[in-house]
């Protein structure tokens, strides 16, 4: 063995180090290979040490794209989805004008960026009752984002790491925030990632 610049041992294999791990999923996730040759995806793989905690800008992030669906409609994330499941949001029926405030956020939200669906969340009172199945809401959405390529590899690839969603906007329902918080996408994360791997065949 050999050392590497870091100062660690160098094994044979070749994937010692954040590269060495891009090149270890590109191996053996046949799937992911080809967005391997993008920056923004392999930047995305060189996750943090044990615990993983950076959700924002990552695959883990609500933010990151993935086509879901919830209700009426079918939306580019699941921030936008959970948005629209928050406020109830229902776009009208095909080839009828929104005719209401609701009605052009929830036609806002099909096709809008994560951040802009943040901030239409914000606009309108959730729906009643929302603090008592908006766990099952975010449970379906990140189940149908994990349930496709590449995805659902990139999630196993991050093995029994722990999950937290660290934050700096004091969300300590979902995440936690100067280390305090309940994990709640993190602990569905880590739940719904053992589910798949009983899935992989032996």
């Amino acid at each position: 063995m050999t050392k590497c610049t870091c100062g660690h041992e160098r094994h044979d294999h070749g994937y010692h180090g954040p590269q060495g791990s891009v090149r270890l999923l590109a191996e053996t996730s046949a799937g992911i290979e080809p967005l391997l040759q993008t920056h923004f995806v392999r930047r995305t793989l060189i996750m943090p040490a044990t615990p993983i905690t950076l959700f924002r800008g990552t695959f883990l992030s609500n933010f990151w794209p993935a086509i879901v669906s919830y209700g009426a409609g079918t939306y580019p994330s699941v921030e936008n989805a959970y948005v629209a499941a928050k406020i109830g949001a229902v776009p009208p029926p095909e080839g009828k004008a929104p005719s209401t405030p609701l009605e052009q956020a929830a036609v806002e939200l099909l096709t809008c960026k994560p951040g802009n669906a943040k901030r239409i969340g914000k606009r309108f009172p959730m729906v009643a009752g929302w603090d008592g199945f908006k766990l099952d809401v975010m449970r379906t959405l990140v189940t149908q984002k994990f349930a496709k390529e590449p995805l659902r590899s990139m999630l196993l690839i991050t093995g029994d790491e722990e999950l937290v969603e660290n934050n700096s906007w004091n969300d300590t329902w979902w995440g936690v925030c100067r280390g305090v918080g309940e994990n709640n996408l993190g602990k569905l994360l880590m739940t719904l990632r053992s589910g798949l791997r009983q899935d992989v065949p032996k």
